[in-house]
C-alpha cells in the first residue's frame, strides 16, 4: 500500500479470500496447523496468487483427539 496506495475494495476482497482459503488448507489438513505470525510480510504475491510464508511461528496438532501442540523450528 506504500507503493500503490490504496487498492479497490474488489481486489481487497479478492486478496482476503485467498489468504482465508490458505487457512482453510491449514486447518483442514491431516495434521492441523496453526500460523501463529500471519502478517503482511509473511504473505508473498506470485503469480496472481497469495502465498502464505514463514511457518517459523506456527504450532502442528497431532491428531484431533490429542490436546497436545507442538512448536516447530
Amino acid at each position: 500500500m506504500k507503493k500503490y496506495g490504496c487498492i479497490p475494495e474488489k481486489d481487497a476482497k479478492t486478496i482476503l479470500k485467498m489468504i482465508l482459503s490458505g487457512l482453510k488448507y491449514l486447518h483442514e489438513h491431516e495434521l492441523k496447523i496453526i500460523h501463529y505470525d500471519l502478517k503482511p510480510a509473511n504473505l508473498i504475491f506470485h503469480k496472481e496468487e497469495i502465498k502464505i510464508a514463514d511457518f517459523g511461528l506456527c504450532k502442528v496438532m497431532a491428531d484431533e483427539k490429542s490436546t497436545k501442540m507442538e512448536l516447530t523450528n
